[in-house]
């Protein structure tokens, strides 16, 4: 279906285990005809279950992004599966989680990205603003000709938007001038604001840096576990040294007062953000009736050299049969998806599709779009896309087929 403008369709991904591996293809793709609510979403995964044969019972994960229609508590597509299947594991999406991370800046560093935001929208308000840009960029031999919008959680464009912005400060600043916008230029130029910009720019760049790491197709928990532990060690770090005064860690601050930040209001702001970024990740006690296997585990020598040179999936797989109870819980906190990246690489791999047949004047039926998406999907990378809701789900079909599924 395309709403305004965009291509909303529903597509699962699934995962089986041959020969000791699990794989992913594509399970199925449904566009919704009307409303894009979670009871709509609910009633096409609902539909091909039941003409497929799948049951809630073996469902096993959903992870999703906070869109209403996914999480909503009364109507949400997470609710009705739940209603289902009281026992599945729910997660949210480990890479949009990050990108929240914005949501926590300090009130005053809030109102700066806003500046930011404003600024750049008033420079791309209009055509004639934007080349008359680009031609004072040109002028001035600026690397860049022209400003990045943003959106506002989806993957790096907050980042991207801010590196620009930081890079032609001296452009902008002078197109404001000359554009007649006095306040908002005088504000620009403060040195107060030009510190903001510049930590700004230096913190979301780190956390571009995160969510690629994050982003991947055979990703799972514990890997996503792990890197964001290694982020919040950084986080720990950074606090240190600018309590200390050092900025060596945000290299455009850094460069911008390189002695040492003589700004104590900019310290207490950077502090602050870093103070509530740091959260701790708590890890849960093995389970008692695991904890025999576990033991046995520990001594088997074949074992330890396959758990250094496998992925853990396949690891866990080749085990089920020895340590059955371990391997079993193992793969269901392994299984279900801890992002919603393959849901974004097929949106990508659609819209570029489409786009390129629009260019010649035809648009594909839908039909066409989903199958041809199928081919794209291994080979795009991920992109922002608005207005559209993601659900990943993961099935244990039979005690011999491991499958994980994607809905979007």
């Amino acid at each position: 279906m395309r709403n305004k403008g965009v291509f909303i369709f529903s597509k699962i991904l699934w995962m089986k285990r041959t020969d000791s591996t699990i794989e992913g293809e594509l399970l199925f793709s449904e566009p919704l005809k009307t409303t894009t609510k979670g009871a709509d979403v609910f009633q096409a995964v609902s539909q091909f279950f039941e003409v497929n044969g799948l049951m809630w019972e073996k469902l096993v994960g959903v992870c999703t992004d906070d869109a209403p229609a996914m999480l909503g508590s009364r109507s949400g597509f997470m609710k009705m599966v739940k209603s289902k299947n009281p026992s599945i594991f729910a997660m949210h999406c480990v890479i949009h989680r990050q990108a929240l991370v914005a949501k926590t800046l300090p009130d005053d560093l809030r109102e700066d990205l806003n500046f930011a935001v404003e600024v750049v929208n008033y420079v791309k308000s209009s055509a004639l603003n934007t080349r008359l840009f680009a031609a004072l960029c040109e002028s001035l031999n600026a690397d860049h000709m022209a400003l990045l919008y943003h959106t506002e959680v989806r993957w790096l464009s907050k980042g991207n938007m801010l590196g620009w912005i930081y890079e032609l400060r001296e452009a902008v600043a002078e197109f404001l001038e000359q554009r007649g916008r006095r306040t908002m230029c005088r504000v620009f130029k403060s040195e107060h604001y030009q510190l903001s910009l510049t930590y700004l720019a230096d913190i979301f760049e780190a956390l571009n840096s995160l969510n690629l790491k994050l982003q991947g197709a055979n990703a799972n928990v514990m890997v996503h576990y792990d890197i964001v532990q290694s982020f919040i060690a950084k986080i720990s770090l950074w606090l240190k040294q600018v309590e200390r005064g050092n900025l060596t860690w945000f290299s455009r601050l850094n460069e911008l007062f390189s002695d040492k930040c003589h700004s104590e209001d900019l310290k207490r702001k950077i502090k602050g953000h870093l103070r509530e970024a740091y959260k701790m990740i708590n890890v849960e006690d093995l389970l008692h009736d695991l904890q025999e296997e576990a033991m046995e585990m520990q001594f088997n020598s074949l074992a330890k050299d396959n758990f250094e040179s496998m992925p853990l999936e396949n690891f866990w797989v080749k085990l089920q049969a020895e340590y059955p109870k371990i391997s079993s819980q193992s793969l269901r906190i392994l299984g279900p998806f801890s992002s919603t990246y393959l849901c974004e690489t097929g949106f990508s791999a659609l819209m570029k599709l489409n786009t390129q047949h629009r260019s010649s004047g035809y648009v594909l039926p839908e039909k066409v779009l989903s199958e041809d998406a199928k081919v794209l999907l291994e080979t795009e990378s991920a992109t922002k896309l608005q207005n559209r809701q993601l659900v990943l789900i993961t099935i244990l079909k039979t005690k011999t087929n491991l499958s994980q599924s994607v809905v979007h």
